[in-house]
């Protein structure tokens, strides 16, 4: 609870809120969490370790595995790097897809001083030493699965992928600020401020001396995201390959130069409409050596017919805070969403709200998450849900709104929360969804338009 865990914050001398935010996350896996905090209470980076993996890590990573890293920290760049460097490409076990594994120890220890702190010196060295020493073989490599570092080091064999994490493994063992990029799936190093891209002896080298830039001609009426909406893929001898860029990053979050290897791409758009089909586009670019390009995401929509679905008015919905009714204004549009709690349908729908926080509060609409009955109080709390829009009201229905409007519209709709209804002013529903669909935050901002 987060009484508990701000209680055992404050006897082990650290932050709460971080604490409570990362036990949350770490779901059944909060004793091993807990346990690593206890053990390594008195350590700088203690919380930047966990802040710094993906929240999966935190849901399945054994607590000694964490304490490797922390307690084999190699800071030998911290004068040269930014602390938010350090912590990334230093501190953070996670390099790509990888089950977390205790490296760092393994390879301070496999490793003689000389020859780490020529790595340091030159990362070139120990390009070398994989060129010598590691075979690969894509072949026998299953389902194309990473191999962990401390694997390929055993075995003198991998794919080429899991040579890739292995370098930055290492790298990070010794103390150098490295990465895997996910968007061309390259190690780099980071040098003098710049990040250089590294390739083996069995691998031709390219220089990252092309550009583009995501653009929008026509703004579709919410922001495209990156594998929701659009996607960018390399064309090679083998077929296509993804460009792994974040999941759900917004087409405006991207830098205003994304450096790539000159090649053939394929940009692919989709936008699913309401009835389940999707509206597609593919389209192909040549990126030439040194080439800049202007990229437009064509993002096709579909002319929303709005239609009244009942002459409908909400009433006697009461705010759960203050106990007294909530003042609907006539002429204003807003979303009500009646939510069971104790439910996993109304998690998914605040979960996926999660990101669109920003897009509601630029429609500046009231939205009202109503239990329809008040023996829900019970069950439910505020803090459950601290990532909502600016103009969120948590409320109870005091006045049978859903059996009311089941009576209207002839069909049964309550036992299938969340029931979600948008309107256009009190008393006209446009939008009526019921029963937990995925997307459904951004299926109700297409009705949406900022104001």
């Amino acid at each position: 609870s987060e009484k508990a865990a701000f209680e055992k914050a404050q006897e082990l001398g650290i932050d709460k809120e971080r604490v409570w935010e990362l036990l949350q996350k770490s779901r059944g896996n909060w004793n091993e969490i807990l346990s690593y905090l206890e053990k390594a209470k008195d350590k700088p980076y203690l919380l930047s370790l966990l802040e710094n993996i993906a929240d999966k890590d935190l849901r399945d990573t054994p607590s000694e595995i964490l304490l490797d890293h922390l307690n084999n920290f190699d800071m030998a760049f911290q004068n040269s790097i930014s602390e938010e460097e350090l912590m990334q490409f230093v501190l953070s076990p996670r390099i790509k897809n990888e089950i977390i594994v205790a490296y760092r120890s393994y390879f301070q220890n496999k490793f003689d001083k000389k020859f780490k702190a020529d790595c340091r010196q030159d990362f070139m060295v120990l390009v070398d030493w994989i060129n010598q020493n590691i075979r690969i073989n894509n072949e026998k490599q299953y389902y194309d699965l990473p191999i962990t570092p401390i694997g390929v080091y055993e075995l003198k064999r991998s794919n080429v992928e899991s040579r890739s994490i292995f370098f930055v493994a290492a790298c990070r063992s010794f103390g150098i600020p490295a990465r895997f990029d996910l968007s061309t799936h390259v190690p780099q190093v980071l040098k003098n401020g710049e990040w250089l891209d590294v390739f083996f002896s069995d691998e031709k080298e390219k220089r990252r001396d092309a550009s583009i830039s995501f653009k929008l001609k026509n703004f579709p009426g919410f922001d495209p995201e990156y594998y929701i909406h659009f996607t960018l893929a390399a064309i090679n001898d083998n077929g296509f390959k993804t460009l792994e860029f974040d999941y759900n990053k917004k087409w405006n979050s991207f830098p205003e130069r994304v450096k790539l290897f000159p090649g053939r791409y394929m940009l692919t758009s989709g936008n699913r409409i309401k009835n389940g089909e999707i509206l597609s586009n593919v389209s192909f670019f040549n990126l030439n050596e040194g080439e800049h390009k202007n990229i437009i995401i064509p993002v096709r929509t579909q002319q929303l017919e709005i239609n009244t679905i009942a002459e409908f008015a909400l009433e006697n919905i009461y705010n759960i805070a203050t106990n007294k009714e909530v003042e609907i204004r006539e002429d204003e549009a807003f979303v009500a969403i009646f939510i069971d709690p104790g439910k996993e349908p109304t998690r998914h729908v605040f979960a996926d709200l999660v990101d669109k926080v920003e897009d509601f509060n630029r429609t500046k609409i009231p939205l009202y998450f109503i239990l329809p009955d008040e023996k829900m109080i019970l069950s439910f709390s505020k803090e459950n849900y601290k990532i909502v829009p600016d103009k969120s009201n948590f409320c109870v229905d005091k006045g049978n709104s859903l059996f009311r409007l089941e009576n209207q519209i002839n069909k049964k709709i309550s036992n299938d929360l969340p029931v979600v209804l948008l309107f256009q002013e009190q008393g006209r529903i446009i939008y009526l969804s019921y029963g937990y669909k995925f997307g459904l935050p951004g299926e109700i901002l297409k009705y949406l338009s900022p104001k």
